[in-house]
């Protein structure tokens, strides 16, 4: 898994969602200076309006941090806003427009990949029809932004609460399924962890593990599965409540983390944080993390350095 970085022998790269207050090259800094070796953001206010041009200058600068701190990948993640399932017409094009050009942004920045949900469709659409209308959203945002930049799109697992779409790793294979023939190499999927336990698919112990890698593995093999969120629920398994929780402290717990940090098939994602609150809050988790994986047996980081920085 991971298609093209094969992490460390002994683990896979860890980082964590990091806020690009400031601009991008003062992102880049704090990524490194947090110790991160993987980093997801947001390109634009995840609030909606008009996206910041990004200049050559801070693109450049946040580029040459990251590089010379062996940052990498950077990831970004699309809005939450973007419903690309809303019934709303106008509602819908926005979404298509949000994600076809954080695709553009991403290539800017050297990012090799975009998160995003599919969306949320209206109460009285029926679900093949919901599907049909997922599958014509994302065809037009990758026919919109072309093949720029090699980036690839990664649909993210939901938890499936108000009916957002992807919950099942079966619909979300299908969804892929129905758009990648029209665009070989431009889908990917993004795990979260979090989402899956809460949808459904116990993530707590050892086997709940090998049984859902075992299954994303099956569904949509393992060049596809490109990135793991790795966040710890507040709910219950079957919850279907998207509830985050500090890493090792929710219901999933230390268990849970050091089977997915020590299943040599998910060594080449990496596992991103995106716990609440703060970049502050969010390091305090990445260590939690950097320890699971030692305790897993990655005592590495993806360059070979030991950890415990």
């Amino acid at each position: 898994m991971g298609g093209g970085d094969s992490g460390s022998s002994l683990g896979p790269r860890l980082g964590m969602h990091v806020s690009i207050s400031g601009g991008m090259d003062r992102m880049a800094e704090r990524a490194r200076d947090y110790g991160c070796e993987a980093v997801q953001i947001f390109s634009r206010s995840p609030r909606g309006g008009k996206a910041r041009a990004l200049s050559a200058e801070e693109v450049a600068g946040a580029r040459s941090v990251l590089e010379a701190a062996d940052v990498r990948p950077l990831v970004v993640h699309t809005p939450y806003f973007a419903n690309l399932v809303a019934g709303d017409k106008d509602l819908r094009r926005y979404a298509v427009e949000t994600v076809a050009e954080d695709l553009h942004r991403a290539s800017e920045l050297g990012s090799p990949y975009v998160v995003t949900h599919v969306g949320r469709p209206a109460p009285d659409l029926h679900p093949e029809a919901a599907r049909e209308l997922a599958a014509e959203s994302l065809s037009s945002v990758l026919r919109a932004q072309g093949g720029t930049g090699g980036v690839i799109l990664l649909l993210e697992n939901t938890a499936g609460s108000e009916r957002e779409m992807g919950a099942s790793l079966e619909d979300l294979a299908g969804l892929l399924g129905r758009v990648e023939a029209g665009f070989p190499g431009r889908l990917g999927v993004c795990l979260d962890t979090c989402h899956a336990h809460a949808a459904g698919y116990d993530l707590s112990r050892p086997a709940g593990v090998r049984r859902f890698i075992d299954l994303a593995l099956e569904l949509f093999g393992p060049e596809r599965v490109r990135v793991v969120h790795a966040n710890d629920s507040l709910a219950a398994a079957g919850s279907r409540l998207d509830r985050h929780a500090p890493v090792g402290a929710g219901t999933i717990g230390e268990s849970g983390f050091r089977a997915l940090l020590g299943d040599p098939r998910l060594r080449g994602c990496p596992f991103l944080v995106e716990t609440p609150g703060t970049d502050e809050e969010r390091a305090r988790d990445l260590e939690r993390l950097r320890r699971l994986r030692q305790a897993a047996g990655g005592g590495e980081t993806a360059g070979g350095e030991e950890t415990g920085r």
